[in-house]
């Protein structure tokens, strides 16, 4: 079936007045992931998939430094490869594959919307995730997240239709994309499980087992009650006070008060999880009383739901982005439980409203608007810089830190400043790397041994064959004293952890006292902001 079919005389004007809506909402939503999408440096985590997409260029493979493979985001890493040969191996290369899934997940949304509902679901659903700050934040960043997304999204979808329209081009494409999934995360496991619920679904024998309450129980409760219950044990094991656990418990349902969750919980679900919640019951709801529809409104409360489910058992600390991939699924859910009762209520009390049947659409999109379409975040996201804030750090794709390091510029100009036998110290050896084709010698963080391997030479960085840790300042200043040769730091002093990064500039200090009358710590180089810095230790 084509999305945008031509329009004819014979159609009606809702059905171009759709298509245009349609067409608006996937422009905006391009626009907000393509603009500008190279412009800033990579950052934490995309930077292993960059470097396997010039590895894959150059060798065939993901290999890292060190010889080993990378299999985290196969599919992520190949087809940035893929850019990269079209356009050159840059951000934007290995940023695409996410930015086209993001794309591809709004026209997807608005398909499930129409076949679960009807076209006025399907618009506001596809406008949901097209604006949704954190699906916009997962379509820019080079990481395996939003391409999972979509591969089980369109995995539910193909299977769906095909098993139910009995198509099989479509029953093969969700099983192609069933197969892609797990090559681009564990998590894509699920994909293959949602082809097998759809076959099952599809069956007429399976319809009375649909049609029981005690299954609609089952599902509601563990989908909600589950993930929740997992985070107060494991909140009481690690703090042991039941006061603390009952009240984050308490805090986490407060939806009178306020149309988001606490910020604690904000960190383990997701964002603004309350207003999905309630809206999953009023889903629930709605299908005890057209209990004739369960056989395909059941397993969509299934599959938007029971992924909450698995990703509650894994990584329960402040990694948000390990939900991503059910999100939309989820909001499909959650929306359609509030648009179904809108619907019902301007049935039963608008009579004679010319606009009724626009009703839902229109007031669901309010609810929306106000809770997860911040579109003037989200429009500010194509234009930042790097120096920049993330407003809300939650959105960011990683947490290690809301601001926006350039990890390019110091990096590029050290490596046309240094001659052979130089030292080369960095606080972001990985970048250093990529953006260099060179290692450094050391990975300069104070503290515990952190991200290495040891060996009789000392303790070497993990993925990297010739980098070593440097974690404790008497190796600086051996460093500093056994050498004639000139010392290059190139450090991105915000963006990483700051107790570290002050420990580091604390260490500089003392080794110009300490040295004082054999070098000379010159600050050779200011980034795009002014955390981004080269400096030069030379010998007197």
């Amino acid at each position: 079936m084509s999305l945008f079919k031509q329009i004819r005389p014979s159609q009606t004007n809702q059905t171009y007045w759709i298509q245009l809506c349609l067409l608006l909402i996937v422009g905006m939503g391009a626009f907000l992931r393509l603009y500008n999408l190279g412009n800033l440096s990579l950052t934490i985590d995309e930077i292993y998939n960059a470097i396997c997409m010039k590895s894959i260029l150059q060798e065939g493979f993901p290999i890292l430094p060190n010889g080993h493979y990378y299999t985290r985001g196969l599919t992520q890493s190949y087809l940035g490869a893929m850019f990269a040969f079209l356009f050159g191996a840059n951000e934007m290369a290995i940023r695409l594959p996410s930015a086209i899934a993001g794309i591809g997940l709004i026209i997807l949304l608005y398909l499930i919307g129409k076949e679960f509902k009807d076209s006025g679901f399907g618009l506001v659903v596809s406008a949901a995730i097209a604006f949704f700050p954190w699906a916009i934040e997962f379509s820019r960043w080079g990481r395996m997240y939003c391409l999972l997304s979509f591969f089980v999204v369109s995995s539910f979808y193909f299977a769906f239709t095909g098993f139910k329209y009995q198509n099989n081009k479509k029953i093969g494409i969700s099983v192609l994309l069933a197969l892609l999934s797990p090559l681009t995360h564990p998590y894509g496991m699920l994909a293959p499980l949602l082809v097998l619920a759809c076959y099952i679904a599809s069956k007429q024998n399976i319809k009375s087992l649909l049609l029981s309450k005690k299954i609609y129980g089952l599902v509601i409760l563990s989908g909600l009650l589950f993930p929740i219950i997992n985070i107060v044990v494991y909140l009481f094991i690690q703090e042991g006070n039941p006061a603390k656990v009952s009240m984050v418990f308490l805090n986490s349902y407060q939806i009178l008060s306020t149309l988001k969750f606490s910020p604690f919980f904000l960190q383990y679900l997701f964002q603004h999880h309350t207003v999905l919640i309630l809206g999953i019951i009023l889903f629930s709801a709605s299908l005890l009383y057209h209990r004739q529809t369960a056989n395909k409104n059941l397993l969509l409360l299934l599959v938007g739901v029971c992924p909450v489910i698995f990703v509650s058992l894994y990584h329960v600390h402040y990694v948000t982005r390990y939900l991503f991939f059910a999100m939309p699924l989820l909001m499909v859910v959650g929306f359609l439980g509030y648009y179904v009762w809108i619907q019902k209520i301007s049935e039963s009390r608008l009579h004679g409203f010319h606009f009724k049947k626009a009703v839902p659409s229109f007031v669901t999109a309010i609810l929306i608007l106000f809770t997860f379409a911040e579109v003037t975040y989200s429009f500010a996201i194509p234009f930042r810089k790097h120096g920049d804030l993330y407003e809300n750090p939650y959105y960011a794709p990683t947490l290690v830190s809301n601001y926006i390091a350039d990890r390019r510029s110091n990096n590029e100009f050290t490596i046309k400043q240094i001659k052979p036998g130089d030292i080369l110290i960095t606080d972001s050896f990985h970048f250093f790397y990529y953006y260099t084709s060179i290692e450094s010698d050391y990975f300069i963080r104070p503290g515990p041994e952190y991200f290495c391997d040891k060996n009789k030479n000392g303790c070497k960085v993990r993925y990297f064959s010739k980098t070593y840790l440097l974690n404790e300042k008497k190796q600086l200043f051996n460093i500093i004293n056994s050498t004639d040769s000139n010392i290059y730091f190139v450090l991105n002093l915000k963006g990483n952890h700051d107790s570290v990064e002050k420990q580091i500039i604390q260490w500089l200090k003392e080794a110009a006292y300490y040295f004082s009358d054999n070098i000379t710590i010159q600050k050779m180089f200011t980034g795009e902001e002014p955390y981004a810095i080269v400096f030069k230790i030379s010998k007197s």
